[in-house]
């Protein structure tokens, strides 16, 4: 599906409008193999590495170490490895980590994919497929009393994105703006911050910190089960088509046996009981291998904002 006119898991480091977390932090969190793990010899062999995954931030740093850690303790298992868990506090931090093999596998957001592919030969290895999709969309989300009804209506107000290279938080209202309304976010909005975290924009709509924002569906979704006051707090006002779902991809350099093996892990892991569970706590059905043609309504709009 092409972008036209209409144009697109689990939660906070303190909601702090400019983010709270430094920009240019990474934090790396060791996780031992566990009972399970390959024989001692081969672990001894192998001590001096690790499974490396890599979580950027669709939702905050606290939440994200909570969700994936588990994730990370069982991929490393099944390798015979310990398992480390890489967040970075930007989306461009994360592919420069996978760049710089400082990551094995990462959780990114679909732009970064499609710019990661462009720029160095990133992976797609495997993608969660959620509520039986593959798909995902952005949201703009303004105060449920808001009276605004459209885009237009936010002219001269106060808005959030979540961070520069998110498509859902912020590349596809940016497309609207410039092939619907001819401007920047600067010239359009009375001001605009970055919350870095969709859980941060949802807070910071209900709480009317802003006025309005762009937030991906799946984070929204999630956050209205678990949180039932924001469904009188918020409402959603545009919805754009659907986008490929944030895939989990690996780094052009990595081994290709390793590659192999982690996406046999993946791709099985709804089969145990242990790794339903995992994907039940990141409320994943479970992980499909990915089209790549779900991409190109995302390259789509990379084209028109400049691959930023």
């Amino acid at each position: 599906m092409r972008f036209r006119g209409r144009l697109l898991t689990v939660l906070l480091c303190g909601l702090s409008l400019s983010c709270g977390c430094s920009r240019s932090h990474r934090r790396h969190v060791r996780l031992n193999p566990g009972a399970g793990a390959s024989p001692p010899a081969v672990v001894a062999k192998l001590r001096q590495e690790a499974l490396r995954l890599g979580v950027a931030p669709v939702l905050s740093p606290r939440a994200t170490a909570r969700s994936y850690e588990g994730l990370a303790r069982f991929l490393g298992r099944r390798l015979g490895l310990p398992g480390e868990l890489v967040l970075t506090s930007t989306y461009a931090e994360m592919n420069q980590a996978l760049r710089r093999r400082e990551c094995d596998l990462a959780f990114v957001c679909c732009y970064s994919y499609v710019k990661g592919r462009r720029e160095f030969g990133l992976r797609a290895l495997a993608v969660p497929r959620i509520n039986g999709r593959t798909i995902h969309r952005s949201y703009l989300i303004v105060p449920a009393d808001s009276r605004a009804a459209r885009l237009a209506d936010l002219r001269g107000k106060r808005f959030a994105f979540t961070e520069p290279e998110s498509m859902t938080g912020r590349l596809v209202p940016l497309y609207w703006l410039r092939t619907e309304q001819g401007e920047s976010p600067a010239r359009f909005f009375g001001s605009h911050l970055y919350t870095y975290g969709h859980d941060n924009s949802l807070w910071a709509v209900a709480t009317k910190r802003v006025e309005g924002a762009a937030v991906d569906s799946l984070v929204y979704d999630h956050m209205l089960l678990r949180e039932a006051s924001l469904r009188e707090r918020l409402k959603v006002i545009r919805t754009s088509p659907p986008l490929g779902m944030p895939p989990v991809v690996v780094r052009p350099s990595l081994e290709r046996q390793k590659a192999r093996r982690l996406e046999q892990v993946l791709l099985t892991m709804h089969e145990s009981e242990q790794g339903r569970e995992l994907l039940a706590d990141l409320m994943v059905d479970r992980f499909v291998r990915p089209n790549e043609e779900n991409y190109e309504p995302t390259r789509e709009v990379a084209t028109k904002v400049g691959w930023p």
